[in-house]
């Protein structure tokens, strides 16, 4: 043979020895970048989780508990799926403390509808357990804050983690809204037989005053946030 043929010969083998080489070399990356990330799922991905139920059911807490005036859970002095904040000449309104307990119990009772128990996560083989929600709610002018206690443990390739806190504020003008409409609960105590369509305007929201027999609903609107409670007035059907 040639030296011409011996060194196409090398040459053959030479690309075959670099080929096998590479596809070694990519296999064993494949596998390490596939086993890799898995932990880095397990931790940063169910903390992402959690922290993105809490902001849409936060979310929710507001839309809900306004549309009831500001409870989770109607009290007894309600009709039509709305509480009484002015009934037989008196308030009747619910607290600021209150509303941010109705808030937390939200949270509370409702996150985990929105979590499913984690079963994404469960069926990637990561073994996870979670204790109850704890929330504490604060209500101010412009934003409505959420701290939340929700001890979240979780195993993968023989490690243990745990994630505790979590928390989440909402801009929103609920305790503004709120403090207007006690404002005008108020007023409206000193005459108790009449209505202050001036208080009413005065609020600068989009208001929608619905007459049923002695009663009236009112729906307070800023953009798509809705405050409903009924007043009650003797006389006036």
């Amino acid at each position: 043979m040639n030296k011409r043929g011996q060194l196409a010969i090398f040459m053959i083998v030479g690309v075959l020895l670099v080929g096998l080489f590479l596809l070694i070399f990519f296999l064993v990356s494949t596998n390490k970048e596939v086993k890799q990330p898995q932990e880095v799922y397990s931790g940063n991905s169910i903390q992402s989780y959690v922290q993105s139920c809490i902001e849409s059911t936060a979310k929710a807490a507001i839309t809900h508990t306004g549309k009831q005036g500001g409870y989770y859970k109607l009290p007894l002095l309600e009709e039509y799926n709305t509480p009484y904040y002015f009934y037989d000449k008196k308030s009747t309104i619910i607290t600021k403390e209150e509303i941010e307990k109705e808030l937390s119990s939200y949270i509370n009772n409702e996150l985990f509808f929105c979590l499913q128990n984690f079963q994404v996560f469960k069926d990637q083989g990561i073994k996870i357990t979670s204790q109850e929600v704890s929330t504490t709610t604060l209500l101010k002018p412009d934003s409505v804050m959420f701290d939340i206690t929700f001890p979240v443990s979780f195993e993968v390739g023989g490690t243990k983690k745990e994630i505790v806190t979590f928390s989440t504020i909402v801009s929103h003008k609920y305790g503004t809204i709120f403090n207007n409409i006690k404002q005008f609960i108020k007023d409206q105590e000193q005459t108790p037989d009449s209505i202050c369509i001036t208080c009413i305007v005065e609020m600068g929201y989009k208001v929608s005053m619905i007459p049923i027999d002695d009663k009236i609903i009112f729906e307070i609107k800023h953009n798509d946030f809705m405050f409903s409670f009924i007043n009650q007035y003797e006389g006036f059907s």
